[in-house]
This record gives structure tokens, C-alpha cells and sequence, in this order.
């Protein structure tokens, strides 16, 4: 667990920075979830996702869900949501802190 208490928005935008990376990850406002990472995976993770962060990942379900979504294009639809599912900038902080691993 990565407790980064950066907040939902910026926890969703490491979990798709790090799916881009190959990692799958959940979040909650305190914490990104990575469900099995060794190590040696979390070495140089912090300069990767400075430069893989983007916007939080859309399900279609979401979509879906969003007010007037049939009149929307579907790109547009996914981008809208992204975007107000995301914090970069606060990710992007939370990627530069130092990270201390603790085994169990």
C-alpha cells in the first residue's frame, strides 16, 4: 500500500499512470492500492509516473452514466470524465516524495 493522503482525484491519476506501466493499482483518498509488486518494480516507479501521469482512467460504465452521454461523442464523453476524475499536479507531488518500502 502507498499511502500518499493526496487525495481521491490524484490517487486516481497514479492508478492510471501506473496501468500504463503495467501495474494494476486501486485507490481510496488516502492510498494507492498495487496488487502485486515486488520491489525491484518499485525502483525508479517515481520517474516514471512524472512522465506517464495523465488524466484518471474512464470506465464505460461511467460513461454511461454521464447526464446527456448519447449526445456526446464517446472521445469527448471519456475526456470530460478523465479530466474531472484527475489531479495532476497533486499526483505528480506525490510521485516526487520519497517513498520508504516496509516488508511485512
Amino acid at each position: 500500500m502507498w499511502w500518499t493522503f493526496a487525495g481521491t482525484k490524484a490517487n486516481n491519476s497514479l492508478v492510471g499512470a501506473l496501468a500504463s506501466t503495467g501495474i494494476a493499482a486501486t485507490s481510496n483518498p488516502e492510498s494507492v492500492t498495487l496488487a502485486s509488486v515486488k520491489i525491484d518494480d518499485l525502483r525508479g516507479l517515481a520517474s516514471l509516473l512524472q512522465v506517464g501521469i495523465t488524466a484518471a482512467t474512464v470506465d464505460r460504465q461511467a460513461v454511461d452514466g454521464l447526464k446527456f452521454s448519447a449526445a456526446l461523442p464517446l472521445n469527448l464523453a471519456v475526456d470530460t470524465l478523465a479530466e474531472r476524475g484527475s489531479d495532476e499536479r497533486h499526483a505528480r507531488a506525490s510521485a516526487d516524495e520519497p517513498v520508504v518500502v516496509q516488508q511485512r
